[in-house]
C-alpha cells in the first residue's frame, strides 16, 4: 500500500526468516503495523482479518485494530525502483526529488503466531 508498509513487511519477513523454529511459539503475539492511505484502510484491514489477524487467542474478540491518523512524507526514488501510488520527480527538469506529504492511517493489528503474521503480510501485498 505505501512505502512504510513495504518496509515494515520486508523487515517482518526478514525477522521471521531469521528465527529458529524452537524460539517461535504458535501463540506468540506480533503487532503488525502498516501506514495506509485512508481510502484503502478497510480493504487492507479486511485482507488481514481474513488471514486471521485481529483475533484474540480465546476468540472472544475478532477484527481488532487500532488506528491513528497522521502525515507521512517521502521522496520516491525512481532509480531505486520506487513505484509509489503518490509521488514523482520535480516537474522542473532539475532531477531533484520532491518530498510528498500524504495523509495516512497508522493501523495496528495483533497477529497470534508466525503463520498468521506471514499470511497477513501476504494479504497486505495483494
Amino acid at each position: 500500500m505505501g512505502i512504510a508498509t513495504s518496509l515494515i513487511s520486508g523487515q517482518a519477513l526478514k525477522f521471521l526468516q531469521n528465527q529458529k523454529p524452537e524460539k517461535v511459539s504458535p501463540n506468540k503475539r506480533y503487532k503488525f503495523i502498516s501506514f495506509v492511505p485512508a481510502e484503502a484502510l478497510e480493504k487492507v484491514k479486511n485482507g488481514i482479518f481474513a488471514a486471521g489477524g485481529g483475533t484474540f487467542p480465546d476468540g472472544k474478540y475478532m477484527h481488532y485494530s487500532f488506528e491513528s491518523p497522521g502525515i507521512g512524507q517521502f521522496p520516491p526514488v525512481a532509480e531505486k525502483g520506487a513505484k509509489p501510488t503518490t509521488g514523482q520527480l520535480k516537474d522542473d527538469g532539475s532531477n531533484e526529488l520532491r518530498i510528498e506529504r500524504v495523509e495516512e492511517i497508522r493501523c495496528e493489528i495483533m497477529c497470534i503466531g508466525k503463520d498468521v503474521l506471514e499470511k497477513s503480510i501476504e494479504a497486505l501485498k495483494r
